[in-house]
C-alpha cells in the first residue's frame, strides 16, 4: 500500500514537471539547444502523468470490477494481459500521433520512445483492470480516495484548459476520459462511504450504476452547454477537452463536384467586362490611397462587428459607403512579403530580408504600370529590412518614396509613435505640391506601423486611453492609426484636383494573434494571422458587403489597374474585384492558399481550411468554429488529402516560378 502511494506521488510530480514547469520555465527561458536536451524528461513525464491517471482512474471502476470478481476469481494476471491486448490498437495509435511533432521527428531515438510509451499506455489499461478489482475496506481510505480523485479531476480540468489546443489532440482525448473516471470514482467511493458494507449485497450493481449515471449526465450536459455556450464550455472542460470530441460535429458536407475541384484564380472576363474597362480608360482615372495599418484582424474592427471599443469609426463609414469584404486573406503573414507582392502582383510565398524579386517581376509592377497611364506615386511601404536599405524606388518608377526606417534606427525609438505620421505628410504634401502633379490622377500608398508588437506588448496612444491590458493597447494604437484618415482626407481635398474622384482602399498585411491566445506566440496561419481587413470606397463602387474569398496582397494591385482603365497583367496571380462590386461578375468558390516560412501551409475553400504545419493537419470548419478549436482532420481524410496536396502543389509552383524567373 505504500508502495503504491509512493508510486501515484511519483507519478504526480513528474506529471506536474511536464504540464507546468517545464513549458513555463524552461522552454520559454533557456536557448534552444538545452531544450532539445529537456526533451525527453519532459515526454517521460508525459508518460508518467498517463500512468497515475490509469491508477487513480482504475478506482473508478470498482463498482464494475466486484461483479467481474466474483466471476474470475480474481485471476489477477489474466485480467491485467487482457486489458493490455485490447488496449494496444489504442496504445499504438495515441503513441505515435504524440512523437510526431515537429521537434520530435528530427531524432534518432523517436521509435524507442514510440515503443516504450504503447508499453506503459497499454500497461496502464491493464492496471486499470487489476486495481478495480480491489476495493478498500477502510472508510478512511476510501474518503482519501474520493477526494483525492475529485481534486486530481478538477486538476485535469484546468490542465486541459490551458494545454496548446491544436497539438497532439489524442493526449486531450486520454486526459479527458481521465477526468470522467476520477470524477466517477469519487461520486462512487462518496457513495459507499453511506453504506455498510453488508448491504451492498444484491444491490451492488445499483450502487455501481449510480455514479457512472451521474457522471453520464453530468458529462452531456456540460458537452450541451459547450456546444451551445461557448464561455461555459470553457469553464467546465477546457478548449481542448472532451467538448472537442464527444459533441456532433459540424458536417462540411460532401460536395463530390467540388472537393476535387480548387480554383485558384478564376476567370474574370465578359464582353461586358471588357466593354466597362475600355470605358474607364477612356476618362480621366481616379486617384487611388492604398491605405495600410499594419498588424490589424478583421475581428477588431468596427465594420466587422467588433464593439469593445471604437477602433475605426472612419472605416466603419467608408465602409458603408464602399464595399466591405469578409474573407480577406493575407496569404503570407510578412509585412515585407505584403508589400512585394502588391507592387509586383505576384506571389512571393518565402521568407527574405532583402527586397530582390525578378526582372520579369519588376517590369510589371503596379506603380511602373500606372505611371504608363499617367500617375504619379508616392510610396511609404516596407519592402525590405535590411540596413542597406536595397530596395530601388526608381526601378519602380516611383515619384517619392519615403524610405521607413531600419531595424537599427527603429531601436533608438522609444517614444509613441514610433514612426511619426506627421513626417510622412509633410513630404506627401511637398509631393503633391510639385508642378504638374495636382493635375494628375495620383497614386498614395501609405502603411502605418502604430498596432505592431513592441516586443510582448502594444504601445496604446494616449488620444484613445482605453485601458491598461494588451487588447486594450492594441486597441488604442488601431484608433489612433484610423484617425489619420480624415487628416489625408482634407490634404487631398485641399492639393489635388477632382478630389471627390478619389477610391479608397484600407486593409492590413497580417493580424496580431490576440484571439486565441492573448499574447505574442509568433506568426502562425490561423484566423486571427492572416484574416484582414479589406474596404474599397469611392465613385463606381457598388455599396455592399462581399463573402468572395479575397487574397489581399495580390488582388488589391490587380484591382488597382482595373480601376485605372488597365487589365492586369496575365502572369499577375491576383483577380480584379471590380466586376464584382459592379455586379458584372457572379463569383465561383475559390480556393485560397496560404503559406508562412517552410513550415506552415494553409489552404481555404469555402468554409472549409486546412492547416499544415510540419506534416501534423488540421481541418477546421471556418463558419462553425471561428476560433479553430474543434480539428475535423480525422473525420474527413479524403477532403484534407486533397487540400493539403494542392496548398502543397501550389506553393511549390510559385515559389519555382519565383525561383526560375530570378535565375533568368
Amino acid at each position: 500500500m505504500a508502495l503504491g502511494w509512493a508510486a501515484l506521488a511519483g507519478a504526480l510530480v513528474g506529471g506536474a514537471i511536464q504540464w507546468v514547469l517545464l513549458p513555463r520555465f524552461v522552454l520559454e527561458t533557456v536557448p534552444p539547444g538545452v531544450r532539445y536536451a529537456a526533451l525527453p524528461l519532459l515526454l517521460s513525464g508525459a508518460a508518467l502523468v498517463w500512468a497515475a491517471l490509469a491508477a487513480l482512474g482504475a478506482f473508478g471502476a470498482d463498482g464494475i470490477a466486484r461483479l467481474l470478481r466474483r466471476k474470475t476469481a480474481r485471476p489477477r494476471g489474466l485480467l491485467f494481459l487482457g486489458a493490455s491486448a485490447l488496449a494496444l490498437p489504442y496504445a499504438i495509435g495515441l503513441s505515435t500521433f504524440t512523437y510526431s511533432g515537429p521537434r520530435v521527428r528530427e531524432l534518432w531515438y523517436r521509435p524507442s520512445l514510440v515503443v516504450a510509451t504503447t508499453l506503459i499506455l497499454a500497461a496502464c489499461f491493464g492496471a486499470w483492470a487489476v486495481s478495480a478489482a480491489w476495493t478498500p475496506r477502510r472508510r478512511r481510505t476510501r474518503l482519501l480516495f474520493a477526494v483525492g480523485c475529485l481534486l486530481c479531476g478538477i486538476a485535469l480540468v484546468v490542465v486541459n484548459a490551458v494545454v496548446l489546443p491544436n497539438e497532439y489532440e489524442p493526449i486531450h482525448r486520454f486526459v479527458s476520459g481521465a477526468i470522467i473516471l476520477l470524477l466517477v470514482s469519487a461520486a462512487d467511493h462518496g457513495l459507499r462511504l453511506q453504506r455498510r458494507r453488508r448491504q451492498l449485497g444484491r444491490a451492488g450493481w445499483l450502487s455501481a450504476a449510480a455514479p457512472w449515471s451521474v457522471a453520464v449526465l453530468a458529462a452531456a450536459t456540460s458537452v450541451w452547454l459547450g456546444a451551445t455556450r461557448e464561455t461555459v464550455g470553457w469553464v467546465l472542460w477546457g478548449e481542448a477537452a472532451v467538448t472537442r470530441y464527444i459533441p456532433v460535429r459540424p458536417d462540411l458536407g460532401d460536395d463530390p463536384d467540388n472537393e476535387n475541384r480548387f480554383v485558384l484564380k478564376p476567370v474574370v472576363d465578359s464582353p461586358r467586362i471588357r466593354a466597362r474597362r475600355a470605358e474607364r480608360a477612356r476618362k480621366k482615372p481616379p486617384h487611388i490611397v492604398l491605405f495600410f495599418i499594419d498588424n490589424v484582424q478583421a475581428d477588431h474592427v468596427g465594420a466587422y462587428g467588433y464593439d469593445k471599443h471604437p477602433t475605426t469609426p472612419n472605416i466603419d463609414a467608408l465602409a458603408k459607403r464602399g464595399a466591405l469584404f469578409r474573407r480577406a486573406y493575407s496569404n503570407y503573414p510578412q509585412t515585407r512579403n505584403f508589400a512585394s507582392q502588391t507592387i509586383t502582383g505576384r506571389s512571393i510565398p518565402t521568407r527574405f530580408n532583402r527586397h530582390n524579386p525578378p526582372a520579369v517581376f519588376i517590369e510589371e509592377s503596379l506603380t511602373r504600370l500606372l505611371k504608363e497611364r499617367g500617375y504619379t506615386s508616392f510610396v511609404h511601404a516596407f519592402f525590405d529590412v535590411t540596413f542597406q536599405k536595397a530596395f530601388d524606388p526608381q526601378r519602380y518608377a516611383i515619384d517619392t518614396f519615403v524610405r521607413p526606417p531600419s531595424r537599427k534606427e527603429l531601436r533608438k525609438v522609444t517614444a509613441w509613435p514610433r514612426i511619426p505620421v506627421e513626417g510622412i505628410l509633410k513630404k506627401l504634401e511637398r509631393h503633391l505640391a510639385r508642378p504638374g502633379v495636382a493635375e494628375k490622377p495620383a497614386l498614395i500608398w501609405i502603411h502605418l506601423l502604430h498596432p505592431h508588437w513592441s516586443g510582448d506588448e502594444f504601445v496604446g496612444s494616449p488620444r484613445f486611453p482605453f485601458g491598461d491590458g494588451l487588447v486594450d493597447r492594441y486597441d488604442s494604437a488601431i484608433a489612433a492609426s484610423d484617425a489619420w484618415i480624415p487628416v489625408l482626407r482634407e490634404m487631398i481635398r485641399n492639393k489635388l484636383h477632382d478630389p471627390d474622384n478619389t477610391v479608397w482602399i484600407v486593409g492590413s498585411d497580417h493580424g496580431a494573434g490576440v484571439s486565441r491566445q492573448q499574447e505574442h506566440v509568433g506568426k502562425t496561419l490561423f484566423e486571427d494571422q492572416v484574416h484582414v481587413p479589406l474596404v474599397i470606397a469611392g465613385p463606381g463602387i457598388k455599396p455592399g458587403t462581399y463573402d468572395f474569398a479575397v487574397d489581399s496582397a495580390l488582388d488589391v494591385p490587380a484591382t488597382v489597374l482595373d480601376l485605372a482603365g488597365l487589365e492586369p497583367p496575365t502572369r499577375w496571380d491576383g483577380i480584379s474585384l471590380v466586376p464584382l462590386m459592379q455586379g458584372d461578375y457572379k463569383p465561383v468558390e475559390r480556393a485560397l492558399v496560404l503559406a508562412y516560412e517552410s513550415r506552415w501551409k494553409a489552404a481555404i475553400v469555402g468554409r472549409k481550411k486546412l492547416i499544415e504545419y510540419r506534416g501534423a493537419a488540421s481541418l477546421y470548419d471556418l463558419a462553425a468554429d471561428r476560433l479553430e478549436r474543434v480539428n475535423l482532420a480525422d473525420r474527413y481524410p479524403d477532403l484534407v488529402d486533397d487540400l493539403r496536396s494542392f496548398a502543397r502543389d501550389t506553393v511549390a509552383r510559385r515559389r519555382a516560378a519565383y525561383r526560375a524567373t530570378a535565375a533568368e
